[in-house]
């Protein structure tokens, strides 16, 4: 067998990878971003605050792992997609949240 045929979705291999780690950085800027304002609306130091991340990261690394092994399971494309859509659906509601919150000053 020709490894051409075997690699013939490469590039889409790539995209959904790139496209992954991308999201995971964007998803970990937007904690690390909104950890000042969250030591002035909470009325704390920003140690206190530092334990978001770390349980940010903590749950982000345990739904890895079990959707890995989900992945192992039911196949590739259904975990990968699967644990795309759960990073990605708060992160947009959340988004969704926010700008109506700023509509809703701005009126």
């Amino acid at each position: 067998m020709k490894t051409e045929n075997i690699y013939h979705r490469k590039w889409h291999i790539l995209s959904a990878v790139g496209t992954g780690v991308f999201l995971a950085t964007v998803d970990g800027s937007i904690v690390n971003v909104s950890l000042p304002t969250m030591v002035t609306s909470l009325n704390t130091n920003f140690t206190v605050i530092q334990w978001v991340v770390l349980a940010y990261l903590l749950t982000v690394t345990t739904l890895i792992l079990g959707f890995g092994r989900l992945a192992d399971i039911l196949g590739k494309q259904h975990g990968f997609t699967d644990l795309i859509v759960l990073i990605l659906l708060p992160a947009c509601f959340i988004f969704w949240l926010s700008c109506l919150k700023h509509a809703e000053y701005t009126n």
